[in-house]
């Protein structure tokens, strides 16, 4: 007499069930992760000859006020703590007040890559303007 019971077949496959989609949501998690470091490891170098060839990578252009703006603003702060010159037509005391206003608009368009949606309307116009002092007086900005 065989005292054992035979396993139930249909709770086994109730079982194997429940085991498998978390075996394959695993395998997908693996896959993606797999693929995604490839595709990083890819680009990583990718960008890295571009940056030798020509100078800039193609992730730099994708966003390119991003980019700018990034490069623009420390330059510009110390720009500002070292130079002593200004446009003939403003005084030194307007000229300070024009290049915090560009320092200001560059400062909030990289605190949210650009969307200025948590300012004030009067922020708003305040960057604005900096952006707009900043292409005017683009080339008096030496020392």
């Amino acid at each position: 007499m065989n005292t054992k019971k035979k396993p139930n077949k249909v709770k086994q496959r109730n079982l194997m069930m429940k085991v498998i989609p978390k075996r394959l949501a695993l395998l997908d998690i693996l896959h993606y992760r797999l693929d995604n470091f490839i595709r990083h490891t890819k680009r990583f170098f990718q960008f890295r000859y571009q940056r030798l060839v020509r100078g800039f990578a193609d992730n730099e252009v994708w966003n390119l006020e991003y980019t700018i703006a990034k490069f623009a603003l420390p330059r510009m702060k110390r720009l500002r703590k070292i130079s002593k010159a200004y446009p003939c037509n403003l005084t030194p005391k307007a000229w300070d007040k024009i290049f915090d206003e560009i320092i200001y608009a560059f400062e909030q368009h990289l605190k949210d890559f650009g969307w200025l949606s948590h300012l004030s309307k009067k922020d708003q116009k305040r960057v604005q303007r900096g952006f707009k002092n900043f292409g005017i007086y683009f080339r008096d900005l030496w020392w």
